[in-house]
């Protein structure tokens, strides 16, 4: 089976953290069982201060080292420390990211980085066959209904 690695925003996690919720628990099981979900010292350290009971999903991820980062920098362009890790991973690793923080996905678009959305993550999920066209489309409709998505995104995204 194909694997996935990513890092995942804290607000991405929060979507899949609702999702759960909402019935996805093997979705979210299956995706940190089958993939290489890798998280920063910043991300965790946010997900743990609003979420302190994920832990156990936190301990299946790869936690990667702290790098030397100019936060200032960061801070200038209106990015939180865990926004500039995201960053500066892409930028050494060209791990692909997982946001839905809109000027990060801007600055992919600019620099021509890989910051996708979570709905992008389902797809490419399906794409490898680990997640259902069904359930690819009822999660699409329900990150709509979240308004974490465009219409546009939405008809996208189910061709």
């Amino acid at each position: 089976m194909e694997k996935l690695q990513c890092i995942l925003d804290t607000y991405s996690w929060t979507k899949l953290l609702r999702l759960e919720k909402l019935g996805w628990t093997k979705l979210i099981e299956d995706i940190l069982v089958n993939n290489s979900i890798l998280m920063t010292h910043e991300v965790k350290k946010e997900l743990l201060h609003w979420y302190p009971r994920i832990q156990d999903k936190l301990d299946r991820t790869t936690l990667l080292p702290v790098i030397d980062i100019d936060y200032e920098k960061y801070l200038e362009q209106n990015f939180d420390p865990a926004d500039a890790s995201l960053i500066e991973y892409n930028t050494l690793e060209q791990y692909l990211v997982v946001t839905e923080d809109h000027p990060m996905l801007a600055l992919s678009t600019v620099d021509k980085r890989d910051f996708i959305q979570l709905a992008d993550l389902f797809y490419l999920l399906n794409q490898i066959n680990q997640l259902s066209n069904n359930d690819l489309h009822k999660l699409i409709r329900m990150l709509r209904e979240m308004k974490n998505i465009t219409l546009r995104k939405q008809k996208q995204l189910r061709r």
